[in-house]
């Protein structure tokens, strides 16, 4: 097929590539909206074009990555049109950056939601501050901005830490001239998991479920980031994909074609999933977690879902470990005056092949005489990933990959293979994810495309 990739700022350059290794023809477009320097994303290594009528008429397939900037309008002019389009749209954009829109979604859908209220406009913080001020001084809380923000998730210990917290979220809105909008909820103790599937505009297929630190330091600390690392599997349907997923489809019926990602806690009280977020694109870097155990064609997963046929996607019955690897300044974007930006660094031991990048998913990469460099301007490099039989071993044979590698000042968390086998273990006990009745068939694969060798 002819697939047109219509990316916000790059990130599904491996998507690309495996498009590319399972002998489609791929193109990228990235937003212009971007930051200029993710432009350079790919060069030397995936055909880069303008997103113009030329090419999109040239595709058979446009394929959107996520829901940034203009992408859902976009979207929903090729739909419009006629056109058969994977990912985004109005609905699922407002879905991901609209909190309480989604909640609310979510409660229609018969999934247990949480206690939430919003605060938006001027008397955003006003408001909010007199509402927390009336409940129990040991009450925990949940802070959560709607959309693109210049805070990100907070979770207060007590009512006088989220107020104390408010006078700096002001100023910081304040200085990015961004008018509030955020949620309240309760704090809610339990394992967090997320689940997916693939919706094809009439039902879900390909079940999986990811299990993702977002933190920056080892042992959760430190700053949030997009992902840290993850663990994805897809062993067949379970008791949580079936709550999540048993009512879901007459909401995105006739609005979106592509992946669901529900994430919720299992509280440890009730052993009940509460709702968090909806995530109604690819998840990164869950998605490079799902390709490693993915036997299929990709193409065809993508053409069955946009186009409405039964999906017919085959997963290795193992789970897949994912580690991001990053260089400074990640996770903050560098100053535009920043005279070390994360651009142009050697990255040694990544070998571009026609078969593949050997466990490796470049996001912020380039090549550059024939060799690979860094391309900025977040310093999110790449992905490194590895699969086995469980959430540790998987995890560290993402590490050994890593390992092959020699990036100057690259960064990545250490703990992670111990830390998901212990959050598995304990999702497991809740009996939420035990297997149903129907299983992933598993086929050898038919392409060696980032897959690692025994």
């Amino acid at each position: 097929m002819n697939i047109l990739l219509r990316s916000g700022s790059g990130e599904s350059l491996p998507i690309a590539l495996r498009l590319e290794a399972e002998r489609h023809i791929c193109r990228m477009a990235i937003s212009d909206e971007a930051d200029p320097e993710y432009h350079d994303t790919g060069d030397g290594l995936i055909d880069k074009v303008a997103y113009n009528q030329k090419n999109v008429d040239w595709a058979d397939l446009v394929v959107f990555d996520g829901n940034e900037f203009k992408l859902p309008y976009e979207a929903e002019i090729l739909r419009r049109d006629g056109k058969q389009v994977l990912g985004s749209s109005a609905f699922v954009g407002r879905l991901e950056n609209d909190r309480a829109f989604a909640i609310e979604v979510a409660k229609q859908a018969g999934i247990s939601v949480p206690d939430v209220r919003e605060f938006s406009g001027g008397s955003a913080w006003d408001d909010a501050k007199r509402y927390v001020t009336r409940m129990a001084p040991d009450k925990k809380l949940v802070w959560k901005p709607n959309g693109e923000a210049p805070a990100t998730t907070f979770v207060a210990e007590s009512r006088d830490e989220i107020l104390q917290m408010f006078p700096y979220w002001k100023e910081l809105y304040s200085e990015h001239s961004e008018e509030p909008s955020f949620i309240i909820t309760d704090a809610i103790e339990g394992e967090e998991i997320s689940t997916e599937g693939w919706f094809n505009g009439e039902q879900f297929y390909l079940p999986n479920h990811t299990l993702e630190r977002t933190r920056f330091f080892d042992g959760d600390h430190g700053e949030k980031t997009g992902c840290a690392g993850n663990v994805v599997w897809s062993h067949g349907d379970t008791p949580l994909y079936n709550r999540l997923f048993n009512k879901l489809a007459p909401f995105f019926a006739g609005r979106y074609n592509g992946p669901v990602d529900v994430n919720v806690i299992i509280e440890k009280n009730s052993n009940e999933p509460i709702f968090l977020e909806f995530t109604p694109r690819f998840g990164y870097d869950a998605f490079f977690g799902l390709m490693e155990i993915l036997n299929s064609d990709m193409g065809k997963l993508f053409y069955e879902t946009a186009y409405g046929r039964d999906i017919s996607a085959t997963v290795d019955r193992a789970f897949s470990g994912a580690v991001r690897v990053h260089v400074p300044p990640y996770p903050e974007p560098s100053a535009d005056d920043d005279k070390k930006r994360p651009i142009g660094i050697p990255i040694f031991g990544l070998t571009f092949e026609k078969k593949g990048f050997d466990g490796y998913y470049p996001v912020e990469v380039a090549l550059k005489d024939g060799k690979a460099v860094t391309t900025g301007p977040d310093g999110y490099v790449l992905v490194a990933a590895g699969k086995d039989s469980s959430p540790r071993a998987a995890t560290e044979a993402a590490y050994k990959a890593v390992d092959r590698l020699r990036i100057p000042t690259a960064r990545w968390r250490m703990d992670l293979a111990v830390k998901f086998q212990n959050i598995y273990d304990a999702v497991k006990r809740t009996g939420w994810i035990n297997e149903g009745n129907r299983k992933a068939e598993v086929t050898r694969p038919t392409f060696s495309m980032f897959r690692r060798s025994a």
